[in-house]
C-alpha cells in the first residue's frame, strides 16, 4: 500500500524541461483543476447580476392561480385546420411531417366570485415595489457623477492670482500640476472650477463657496456643481484684550509687559443638517500653522484631517507677489484621513482645503478689529433690494386700489361676489317655527 501511494504522488509529480520551461502537461492540469473548483463555486455578486423578482402579493396569488392543460382549440390549432397545406397529408418519410406536438393553455382554476374579491382585496393593499429600492452606495455614485472630480495624493497647495493669472489655483507640490482654479465670486465668496480644452482654464464649475446673510454670524455654504449644499462653514471671531505679542493662548505663560489686543479665529465645518464634522483649532490673526480636527458631534475624535502651514514669509496681500518660490498655504493630509485619490466636493479634504482658501482669501481685506468687511456692500444692496422690491409692490397695490373706488369697480366686485356665493356656497335651510297649541279653543 506504501508502494502504491508513493508511486501516484510520483505520477502526479511533473518534472521542468531541459529548458528550465513548464510543460503543457502542467498547464492542462491547472486548467482542470480551477475548472473543478468553478464548478463547486459560488458566482461573487456584482452590480451586473440581475435585480431579485419581487414577493408577489397573496391576492394577487389568488387569482393568478391556474394550470396548465392540453386543447385543440387553441387559435394557432384553428388556423393550421384553414391552412390547406398544413390540412394535406405529407408523405410518410418525409422530413416535413408533423411533430405531432401538443398545444398548451393557461387556465384559470379559481372561481369567478373568488377572482372579483381577490381583485377588489388586491386593489385596496398595499403593492410591494417592481424592483427593490438602489442602495445608498448607488445614489451616491449617481449623485456624484453629474459633477467633476479632482484627483491629488496627500499634499497639495493653494496659490493666489499672480504674474498676470487672475486665477488663483490649488495644485499638486511634487508634480506642479494644476488641480483646479479659483476666484472671488465679488460677494465675499469663492468660486472654484476645473480646466476644459473646450471652454478654457477654471470655466467648468466644480464648487462654489458664498456667504450667507446673517446678522450676528459669518455664515458660508459650500455647495456642488449642482447647487447642493455640501457644508456649512462658521467663522468665530475672538477678542482677547491683553496677550503678549507672538503668544497663542493664555493658558501657556507669556510676556506680560508688553502686551496687545490679540483676534483669534476658528472655523467650524458641519453637515447640512447641522452636525459638527471637522474643526480648525483656535488660531491667531496671521498665525503660520493650522490644524483641522474631525468631530464626532461636539466631541473630537483627536483624527488630524489636514495640517495647513504657511509657505514663504508675507502677510495678507502678499501671496500675490510674482516671485520665485511661489507663496501660499500647503496641506497636507495624514495617511489615515486619505481614503482614496479621486474627490468630489462632499470629500471632507475638499471642504477643508476650501475652509484655508477662504481663510486666506478673507485675511487680504481684515482690519485690526480682526472684521473682513469683503462682500459686504453685495449683502448691504441684498437688503436694500429686498426692502425697495416691497416697497414697490406696496405702492402698486395702493394705485390699484384707489382707481378701483374712483372707477366703481369695488362696489361691482362686492355685487359679484355676494351673487357668486349665492350660487356656489350650500343653502342653510329656513328654521320652520311650529305653531303655537293652545289646550283650549
Amino acid at each position: 500500500e506504501v508502494a502504491r501511494n508513493a508511486a501516484s504522488q510520483s505520477d502526479d509529480l511533473l518534472t521542468l524541461l531541459p529548458n528550465d520551461t513548464i510543460s503543457e502537461e502542467y498547464w492542462q492540469k491547472v486548467n482542470a483543476a480551477i475548472r473543478a473548483a468553478a464548478k463547486v463555486t459560488s458566482a461573487p455578486s456584482s452590480l451586473n447580476n440581475p435585480a431579485p423578482t419581487p414577493t408577489v402579493e397573496p391576492w394577487k396569488k389568488v387569482f393568478t392561480a391556474s394550470q396548465t392543460v392540453d386543447v385543440v382549440d387553441t387559435p394557432q390549432e384553428v388556423s393550421d385546420l384553414n391552412n390547406w397545406q398544413l390540412a394535406t397529408p405529407m408523405p410518410t418519410n418525409s422530413e416535413l411531417q408533423g411533430s405531432g406536438q401538443t398545444s398548451y393553455r393557461t387556465m384559470g382554476v379559481v372561481p369567478y366570485d373568488m377572482q372579483i374579491g381577490a381583485r377588489i382585496m388586491y386593489g385596496l393593499s398595499e403593492k410591494n415595489t417592481e424592483a427593490p429600492p438602489p442602495s445608498q452606495a448607488v445614489v451616491d455614485e449617481t449623485f456624484i457623477a453629474q459633477c467633476p472630480m479632482v484627483m491629488f495624493a496627500n499634499q497639495i497647495f493653494i496659490g493666489a492670482s499672480r504674474c498676470g493669472n487672475a486665477l488663483g489655483d490649488w495644485a499638486d507640490p511634487v508634480t506642479a500640476r494644476t488641480v483646479l482654479r479659483w476666484q472671488s465670486n465679488g460677494r465675499g465668496g469663492l468660486k472654484f472650477g476645473v480646466d476644459s480644452l473646450i471652454t478654457g482654464n477654471g470655466s467648468v464649475t466644480f464648487a462654489t463657496f458664498t456667504e450667507s446673510f446673517s446678522i450676528d454670524q459669518y455664515i458660508f455654504e459650500l455647495k456642488n456643481c449642482l447647487g447642493v449644499k455640501q457644508f456649512k462653514v462658521e467663522e468665530a471671531i475672538i477678542k482677547v484684550n491683553q496677550m503678549a505679542e507672538k503668544a497663542s493662548s493664555t493658558m501657556v505663560d507669556h510676556d506680560l509687559s508688553n502686551t496687545a489686543t490679540a483676534i483669534f479665529y476658528q472655523y467650524t465645518i458641519k453637515n447640512p443638517n447641522g452636525t459638527i464634522v471637522a474643526k480648525t483649532d483656535l488660531f491667531r490673526m496671521g498665525w503660520d500653522a493650522v490644524n483641522i480636527t474631525k468631530y464626532r458631534g461636539d466631541i473630537p475624535t483627536g483624527e488630524v484631517i489636514a495640517m495647513a502651514t504657511r509657505q514663504g514669509h508675507w502677510k495678507k496681500t502678499g501671496w500675490h507677489s510674482c516671485t520665485s518660490p511661489t507663496r501660499g498655504w500647503l496641506l497636507e493630509f495624514p495617511e489615515e484621513a486619505t481614503s482614496n485619490a479621486v474627490a468630489t466636493a462632499q470629500d471632507l479634504r475638499v471642504a477643508s482645503t476650501a475652509v484655508i482658501n477662504m481663510m486666506a482669501y478673507r485675511d487680504e481685506s481684515a482690519g485690526a478689529d480682526g472684521f473682513q468687511h469683503v462682500g459686504q456692500g453685495a449683502l448691504y444692496w441684498s437688503i436694500v433690494k429686498s426692502i425697495l422690491i416691497v416697497v414697490f409692490i406696496a405702492l402698486v397695490g395702493i394705485v390699484v386700489l384707489l382707481i378701483c373706488r374712483r372707477k366703481g369697480v369695488d362696489k361691482k366686485l362686492r355685487r359679484f361676489c355676494f351673487r357668486l356665493e349665492q350660487v356656489i356656497m350650500p343653502k342653510r335651510p329656513a328654521k320652520v317655527r311650529q305653531p303655537a297649541l293652545s289646550p283650549t279653543y
